[in-house]
Formats: structure tokens, C-alpha cells, sequence
């Protein structure tokens, strides 16, 4: 059953406390993006730091053991699971156990295969269900939303919107009137020359649960994306999921942005090894957002689309370093021959 969320008094300070407890545990193999993103998670659970990342560790080494070899769940992602999984209160045999059936309705509703986004998309599922048991009626919404997602989108619609449609499908709204409203943030984010992308997408799937009205909604986004460049950041394609995020909150928006430009020099001077500037502002507009966010403003949802924007921006992420180390493999071999 999912625990009730404690938004920290000093969430830089709290993420600080939770990096440096991993940095005890990491192996010098292991990526510092990864498990930062994990602390991230585990950043509103109840407990002392050095107890969280130890249970953190503990849980990934069984998630380890019991998934196949050629599992994606092997992989370091799986500490970004576990912190979700222990800030839903849930064990990893009931997640298996869950997972393994709505895997098989994913499969059945013929929805992508993608394990790592089926995984997230399953834990949001858990998290809106009675005792944390999707059933079959919630993964056909899903896919019925995934569907209308498409249908505009038949390009930019792909496994890593399985959350997003996981996150959608859980709300009360028919889901005509749903797609409609993400389409309505799309269009009007175009209106206000954002290029079309799979990021913008994304940044349309959360602005859906904004609390506030559409046109409000745009012009926040809009009036943060261009403080952040006033303010000298060189923004892109990548940060759209940070800005609707921040696009929830109702400060004003240089209010908003000092916060996460403070945080980030913040965090980047307390983290060793110093993190770049882009995970900087990453961190910086999470933690910003929970110290800028009231209990009446952030209610599970809202942080499980935080959650969830996260984990899917640190996927990317991690594909574009495969690409990289691809190409410099394919370059080395090029210049040896």
C-alpha cells in the first residue's frame, strides 16, 4: 500500500544527506547519475538517510538475483524501481507477482514491449489500484489512452509514453476528454514556437495534470522557459519535463527560478563528484519544486508525474550514451584499421 509522502523542510539539504549515504555503498562501476536519480526518490520517504540507502542497496542486490539474465531490470535502473517501490511501500515479490499478470495484459492489449517503461507503468498502476492490484479494466484505459495518443502522435508515440498513459489512465476523466486536453497543451506550447519532439510530448502528458486552468498553465511555462534564458541557461529540447513540472507551481516565475538556480549551485557544490550543470538543473527544479510546493499543491500524483519525468529523462539519457560510446567504438575501429 502506498505510504503517505513528507515533503522535507530543506530538500537540498535532504538530497545531500541521501547522495553521500550512497556514496558509502557505490561500486566505482556503477553511474552517479543513476543512483543521484534514485535519491531523488527516496527524497520524500520518512526515515534516516543512511537507512534508506542502505535498504535501497539491499532490495537492488534481491532485484538483481531474481530477474533473468537479459533482464533490463538487472541494470542499474533498477535502483530508480526500488526507490519507487519503497516510497510506495511495496515489496519487490509483490511487485514481481503484479507485474508478471499486467505485463501479460500489456501483452494481450497489444501494447509495446519496453520492460523498464512497463515497470514504471505497472507501479502507477498499483499505486491508483486497490490493494496495489491493477486489473485488466485499468490496462485497457491504458491502452485505450495509449491509442488516442497515437493517433495524433503515430511517430512520437512509443514505449517510453507507457507511463505517461499509465499516469492518464488512472484519472477519472473519460479519456476522449483526456487526450483532448494533452492535444490542447500541445498545440498551444506550439503556438509558442517549441518545436515538435518527443520531449514536448512529454511536457504535454504533465501539463494535463497542472492544477489550473490551460491558458494559465501555457503562459507559466512559457514565462519560466524564458526567465531560465534571461537568467543566462542556454535551454533545450531536454529540460520541456523540468519547466511543466515547475509549471504547476504558483509563484512567480523569477520566484521559481531563483529557487532552482540557487539549489543547483547548492547541490553542485555539496555532490562530489560535482555533477554537470544540465543534472544540476535537473536536481535544482526537483528539489525547487518541493520546497516551493504546499500539501494542498502536491498531492501523490503530482510527484509521481515528477517521478516519472525523471526516470524517463535519465532513460534518454542513458541511450544517448550508448549512441556515444558506439560511435567512439566505431571511430576507434576505423582508425586502428
Amino acid at each position: 500500500m502506498s505510504q503517505p509522502f513528507t515533503l522535507p523542510a530543506d530538500p537540498t539539504g535532504r538530497l545531500l544527506q541521501l547522495t553521500s549515504a550512497i556514496a558509502e555503498h557505490k561500486s566505482w562501476l556503477q553511474s552517479w547519475s543513476i543512483l543521484r536519480y534514485a535519491a531523488l526518490g527516496l527524497i520524500t520517504c520518512e526515515g534516516e538517510p543512511k537507512e534508506l540507502v542502505e535498504e535501497l542497496f539491499e532490495l537492488a542486490v534481491e532485484v538483481k538475483a531474481k530477474q533473468g539474465f537479459f533482464s533490463g531490470l538487472r541494470s542499474d535502473v533498477r535502483y530508480c524501481l526500488v526507490a519507487t517501490l519503497m516510497r510506495h511501500g511495496s515489496t519487490f515479490e509483490q511487485f514481481r507477482e503484479v507485474f508478471t499478470t499486467t505485463r501479460e495484459w500489456f501483452r494481450a492489449a497489444k501494447l509495446p514491449r519496453g520492460e523498464t517503461q512497463e515497470a514504471m507503468a505497472c507501479l502507477i498502476l498499483m499505486e491508483a489500484a486497490e490493494d496495489d492490484t491493477p486489473t485488466r479494466a485499468q490496462v485497457d484505459r491504458v491502452a485505450e489512452v495509449f491509442a488516442g495518443m497515437r493517433s495524433h502522435h503515430r511517430i512520437l508515440t512509443g514505449s517510453d509514453d507507457y507511463p505517461s498513459a499509465a499516469l492518464l489512465a488512472t484519472t477519472d476523466a473519460p479519456v476522449d476528454d483526456l487526450i483532448e486536453r494533452v492535444e490542447a497543451f500541445y498545440a498551444g506550447l506550439r503556438d509558442l514556437k517549441f518545436g515538435r519532439s518527443n520531449q514536448l510530448q512529454l511536457a504535454s502528458h504533465m501539463l494535463a495534470f497542472a492544477p489550473a486552468n490551460d491558458e494559465e498553465v501555457l503562459v507559466r511555462f512559457r514565462r519560466l522557459y524564458s526567465a531560465f534564458q534571461e537568467r543566462g541557461l542556454l535551454m533545450n529540447r531536454g529540460d520541456y519535463d523540468e519547466v511543466a513540472i515547475l509549471s504547476f507551481l504558483p509563484q512567480a516565475a523569477d520566484t521559481v527560478v531563483s529557487q532552482v538556480l540557487d539549489d543547483r549551485e547548492v547541490l553542485r557544490e555539496g555532490m562530489q563528484p560535482r555533477p554537470s550543470k544540465q543534472e544540476g538543473f535537473t536536481f535544482g527544479a526537483s528539489t525547487a519544486f518541493l520546497s516551493l510546493a504546499t500539501n494542498q499543491e502536491a498531492d501523490g500524483t503530482t510527484l509521481d508525474a515528477l517521478q516519472m519525468a525523471q526516470v524517463i529523462s535519465l532513460l534518454a539519457a542513458q541511450q544517448a550514451a550508448v549512441m556515444a560510446a558506439v560511435s567512439a567504438s566505431v571511430a576507434a575501429a576505423a582508425a586502428a584499421g
